[in-house]
């Protein structure tokens, strides 16, 4: 009897739960990108935002609650819903202009770039004055 009041006490509501929170993420690194996969079912692409400077990408959003059936009761909350953020720090600099994302089946996949750096070998023409 006393497990059944606490449970009926501790009974969770949409209000109490809302918080912020953070889609599992998983990174790869390719000799050329490095590649996020963001698990974000039931959210709408169109409202996610991805920055990037440097070697800092944010990914941050919204999902909206689920909707309980008519008349149903609220037993367990588990899904996280309202705004969502997942800052990546990479190890190195991506090129934001080549950037790219796609999502399907509630997975973002976000393809990065890596900036190229270090020395290049170019071959300049060398204009002789008269």
């Amino acid at each position: 009897m006393d497990d059944l009041v606490a449970r009926l006490i501790r009974r969770t509501t949409p209000a109490s739960y809302q918080r912020a929170w953070s889609p599992r993420t998983d990174v790869y690194e390719t000799v050329n990108e490095f590649i996020a996969v963001v698990e974000l079912a039931d959210v709408d692409p169109g409202g996610v935002t991805i920055e990037i400077e440097g070697e800092l990408v944010v990914i941050s959003g919204q999902r909206a609650p689920t909707k309980p059936p008519q008349g149903a009761e609220c037993l367990q909350l588990e899904v996280p819903f309202g705004a969502f953020e997942s800052r990546l720090v990479l190890p190195a600099h991506v090129d934001a202009s080549q950037a790219t994302a796609e999502f399907t089946d509630g997975m973002l996949r976000v393809r990065l770039p890596k900036v190229k750096r270090g020395r290049t070998r170019v071959q300049i023409e060398i204009q002789q004055s008269e």
